[in-house]
């Protein structure tokens, strides 16, 4: 199949992915004249095609042919999407019971990864006791101290207030799903979270290009087309620098010291060494919000159906609950070796070691 891929002006553009509606393999990427050509068998999308296209900055988009249809080029328009931040925003509540009628609640449509979520430490973030404790501790000991708390741990209020201080509770206060998929780029790892590190895109509430109050979310799938959302292309959401922006850094870090979290800079050492031997490397979000992990109520992988009846495979489907210090989780990072014998004394003596194998960073 034939594709040329155009922006708003109808000029040609160049990289964009081009890919037959749940079909990965398809993919393929648009030259200077914005044209590529996609292959696919039938059997993998035997009645109707969802041509889509993506590139960072557009909305993604769809362009749906039958296979009855003529064998002949296919043309896709991208729209440009605002990128620029609009404070005036107001996040959209996760619940799907928060507001009786808004049907745009995320876990309307996304209720395995809300549930996921919600039980999650980042759904959690700001409720956190300790860290309120270590917030006012540090404010005691240095009032003229930078807030290294609020912009990670309550960065949905805090970009609403950055003034207000860190207060916890509340889903909307903590990583919730509208934010985390607000998040354009990340900048400078000096600063904590939403107080420098996290660029977000909060689009124009007064926009109408989108209906409903979401109007735009950043994620990886260049085939996540559907027009309520306004999803647009983001390779961040695949890549741990995004994960950075709060998982490294803080205290004296700015000044050259040891940071408060240095787990991206123990990653990245990592990654290096592993690429230098010609190993997998792992990101982030490939241990941590694995695919094929999320699960029914019956304990199956779900077989996620997209608005327009495309399933897509659980592998593609990533979990959102964040695992981190669950038994099973780290049980399959460590090699735990005992030893013991019996000494001329007559007591037991053993010898406990704990290795770290499977884990890219330190073991918290």
């Amino acid at each position: 199949l034939d594709v040329t891929v155009v922006d708003e002006s109808e000029a040609p553009v160049a990289g964009a992915i081009v890919q037959i509606k749940g079909v990965p393999a398809s993919q393929s990427v648009t030259d200077k004249a914005g044209r590529v050509s996609v292959a696919f068998f039938g059997r993998e999308s035997a009645f109707a095609q969802g041509v889509c296209a993506a590139k960072e900055g557009y909305f993604n988009a769809e362009t749906v042919r039958f296979s009855s249809d003529p064998i002949e080029p296919v043309t896709v328009m991208l729209l440009r999407a605002d990128l620029e931040d609009h404070p005036e925003y107001r996040w959209n509540h996760p619940a799907k019971d928060h507001d009786p009628d808004d049907a745009m609640a995320c876990a309307t449509c996304h209720t395995w990864h809300y549930d996921e979520w919600r039980s999650s430490r980042h759904a959690r973030s700001a409720d956190n006791g300790l860290v309120r404790h270590e917030a006012l501790r540090m404010r005691r000991l240095d009032p003229s101290a930078p807030d290294d708390c609020t912009g990670c741990h309550s960065p949905g209020r805090a970009s609403e207030d950055p003034a207000e201080g860190y207060r916890p509770r509340g889903m909307r206060a903590a990583n919730h799903c509208d934010f985390c998929h607000k998040i354009s780029h990340v900048t400078d790892l000096r600063q904590s979270g939403v107080f420098g590190a996290l660029a977000l895109a909060r689009p124009d509430p007064d926009a109408l290009r989108r209906p409903g109050g979401i109007h735009h979310v950043f994620g990886t799938a260049p085939d996540a087309t559907y027009a309520y959302m306004g999803a647009v292309y983001n390779r961040l959401f695949a890549s741990s620098h995004l994960c950075a922006a709060c998982h490294q850094g803080g205290g004296r870090w700015r000044d050259g010291l040891p940071p408060k979290i240095d787990t991206f800079e123990e990653w990245r050492r990592w990654a290096i060494a592993e690429a230098a031997a010609n190993r997998q490397v792992k990101s982030c979000q490939d241990c941590h919000m694995a695919g094929g992990t999320t699960v029914d109520l019956e304990g199956e992988p779900v077989d996620q159906i997209a608005w327009d009846a495309l399933h897509r495979d659980p592998a593609a489907v990533h979990s959102h609950r964040f695992l981190g210090r669950e038994p099973g989780f780290a049980a399959a990072a460590l090699d735990l070796q005992i030893e013991k014998a019996r000494g001329d004394d007559g007591r037991w003596r053993v010898r406990v070691s704990l290795t770290n194998t499977g884990a890219g960073h330190r073991i918290p």
